[in-house]
């Protein structure tokens, strides 16, 4: 197959000689020539499951793809593909792939974790923008899961209302948080509470399913318990979580995380009582109206504040409360 970016190949030969100096060694779309054959027409997923992950588009049967890598110790290929005139990438399990030349794929690292957006922005289906497609976007102060960058392009996970999406988004503006952060892959299911210890029990916020991926925000080594922040239809939700149940990426243990009671507070196994709220007060699963709503606070109910996060000079307070005995923590702005 003809790609419209081998005609700049020498360019960006020099260019990229230039960003592996400062940038991790991963798989750019825009400088892979490791081809392959689909042996079955197939569906592409923008992530590497097709149960969560939304679906990228389709190749045909002994269609001609790019494979811009492999999916870290599981059985799948990053793949570039032809859309008409414009050209998409996805993933499809390595077994619908032969004919491989060129080279090998090696595993992708993600050198990332959690960031959030500053403004709109557009997400697109590959790394080039004379040839990418829209896939969907992201709003001002939505969370989400960068798995790397290099130049001007950074490749991320979001959510959207079906399930999660993996794009590419050029001149990113995110904001970052000063502690340690990483991208980490689901290796068994695991439920996600709203706290521990402290002032249990606490309710379960919901749940992760092996091969999704969260953005590890905190971490505790003496409670082998991580803080995360995860895609969901309704929106992006935090809580807690064994630290077991992951594979960390870029490098990151769970050691070198910030601890989660220095992250949320010193006061976090107590915190001060607050309250009582005005009027009907929503709480959001983070520091942010594009995450989900999980729950409010009615007229004259009373809250345990726990410390006040800032994000993109927003200031949003992180609380306990209390839903049919059990605890539940959220941020109300």
């Amino acid at each position: 197959m003809t790609r419209t970016i081998d005609k700049k190949v020498v360019a960006v030969f020099m260019a990229l000689l230039t960003i592996f100096m400062v940038f991790p060694n991963v798989a750019h779309a825009s400088s892979t020539q490791i081809t392959g054959r689909s042996t079955t027409a197939q569906t592409v997923y923008t992530g590497p499951s097709s149960s969560n992950y939304e679906s990228a588009g389709s190749i045909g049967a002994n269609e001609e793809v790019y494979i811009l890598g492999k999916e870290k110790n599981q059985n799948w290929y990053h793949i570039q593909y032809h859309a008409g005139s414009k050209q998409k990438s996805g993933y499809v399990p390595t077994s619908t792939i032969t004919s491989i030349s060129g080279g090998t794929p090696s595993n992708e690292e993600f050198y990332g974790g959690y960031a959030v957006s500053t403004t709109y922005q557009t997400v697109w289906s590959c790394d080039d923008a004379s040839i990418a497609v829209n896939i969907g976007s992201v709003s001002a102060n939505e969370g989400v899961t960068r798995l790397y960058a290099y130049g001007n392009v950074m490749y991320i996970e979001y959510s959207t209302s079906g399930k999660a999406k993996r794009g590419y988004v050029f001149n990113p503006q995110f904001s970052y948080p000063e502690n340690v952060t990483c991208a980490a892959r689901v290796t068994n299911s695991s439920s996600i509470s709203y706290g521990l210890g402290g002032d249990g029990p606490w309710a379960t916020v919901g749940s992760v399913a092996a091969g999704e991926y969260v953005a590890v925000i905190a971490g505790s080594n003496s409670l082998n318990t991580v803080y995360v922040e995860y895609n969901t239809s309704s929106g992006r939700k935090r809580g807690y979580m064994s630290a077991s149940n992951l594979e960390f990426h870029g490098g990151v243990s769970l050691g070198a995380l910030s601890d989660m009671y220095g992250f949320v507070g010193p006061n976090y196994l107590g915190g001060t009582n607050a309250g009582p709220v005005n009027s009907t007060t929503y709480v959001y699963a983070g520091p942010g109206y594009p995450y989900a709503s999980v729950g409010y606070l009615d007229a004259g109910e009373t809250y345990v504040w726990v410390t006040d996060i800032t994000i993109n000079n927003h200031s949003w307070s992180y609380i306990h409360y209390k839903v049919n005995g059990a605890w539940k923590s959220g941020f109300i702005y």
